[in-house]
């Protein structure tokens, strides 16, 4: 955990409130939130494979397709920046 920049402050957080129109990306992220690309000096991006497979069985339309890889995208981008935060 430590070497990816988390500790356990960090991890036992309070989850934060998640606005209903949020909760698709939010489940869709923590199906694939094992799927970290890694280095040397730990995860570098969320291997978008698994979550486009995912999203392909999903039935969305192109615009709902387009936001919901924004959000994933976005999100796996945050993800990285706290734990370059919080990383030694």
């Amino acid at each position: 955990m430590a070497r990816w920049g988390l500790t356990p402050e960090l991890v036992a957080r309070p989850f934060p409130e998640i606005w209903e129109e949020n909760w698709p990306a939010l489940r869709l992220y923590m199906r694939c939130n094992d799927q970290w690309r890694c280095g040397m000096g730990g995860p570098y991006a969320l291997d978008m494979t698994v979550p486009l497979a995912l999203m392909a069985r999903m039935g969305l339309s192109d615009d709902d397709f387009d936001e919901l890889y924004d959000d994933i995208t976005t999100m796996a981008r945050t993800a990285l920046e706290v734990m370059a935060e919080n990383r030694d």
